[in-house]
């Protein structure tokens, strides 16, 4: 997940706030630097059950454990001193899952969570299937992630029973929506093809994606390419702030 410094835009949470302030003759300092802060997920239910996959309907997307539930709301609580004001996600359950939490604790007005493919897993069958699902692998190698990973209902059906389920979008009232343009990796993908995706996704991030302070979030290897250390949050890794200036 990430927080991005990009300047203010209109239509956009800061944005409105830095226009009203305008319309009513307060000068507001254009932003010289932006910055893109990146957290993991919380941790994964197969880290405490290993054999999850082996039975799963969707071994594909593990949900967070129960201490990554609690990691994600420790993490939203921490966040909140960055004044972040948009999130965008990876797809996978665990990641909506820790940023629903996230985006409770920041108390972010509807339209600003993002759900990205950009910051998904490498697009590699048998890591995302698990090799216990064979008949699964064999089944889904060739065809995009996309056609089946919320087969048979489209992003939009899925994001809205999402949120009419996870407790923390029944408390915030906030609905995922995906990110225009988003689509999924091509398969396979080897890592070194992620590790691009992600490059070009934080780039994006900075010359596209215009939010005063956004927050991505997503899985490990994505988290980690491109950046540095910022602080520790607690999820599944440190949290990583990038940055650039105008």
């Amino acid at each position: 997940m990430s927080v991005a410094d990009l300047g203010p835009a209109p239509g956009t949470a800061n944005g409105l706030h830095d226009k009203r302030l305008q319309d009513q003759g307060v000068e507001v300092p254009k932003s010289t630097t932006r910055s893109l802060i990146v957290i993991r997920h919380g941790r994964r239910l197969d880290d405490d059950q290993p054999n999850w996959q082996a039975t799963a309907k969707r071994p594909w997307d593990v949900p967070l454990a129960e201490l990554g539930r609690e990691q994600a709301a420790k993490a939203g609580q921490a966040l909140r001193e960055l004044d972040i004001a948009v999130v965008v996600t990876s797809p996978y359950l665990r990641c909506l899952q820790t940023s629903a939490a996230i985006v409770k604790e920041l108390d972010l007005p509807q339209g600003s969570w993002f759900v990205d493919w950009s910051f998904g897993e490498v697009g590699n069958p048998p890591q995302l299937l698990g090799h216990s699902n064979m008949w699964l692998l064999e089944e889904m190698r060739d065809r995009t992630i996309d056609s089946w990973f919320w087969d048979p209902y489209s992003p939009e059906t899925v994001l809205q029973m999402f949120a009419a389920t996870e407790e923390a979008c029944i408390q915030s009232k906030q609905v995922p929506v995906m990110y225009p343009g988003s689509h999924a990796p091509s398969v396979p993908e080897s890592h070194y093809e992620a590790s691009e995706r992600y490059t070009a996704a934080f780039k994006v991030g900075f010359l596209k994606l215009k939010f005063k302070k956004p927050l991505r979030q997503g899985q490990g290897t994505a988290t980690a390419q491109q950046s540095t250390p910022a602080a520790q949050v607690p999820t599944r890794g440190p949290c990583y702030r990038l940055a650039t200036s105008d």
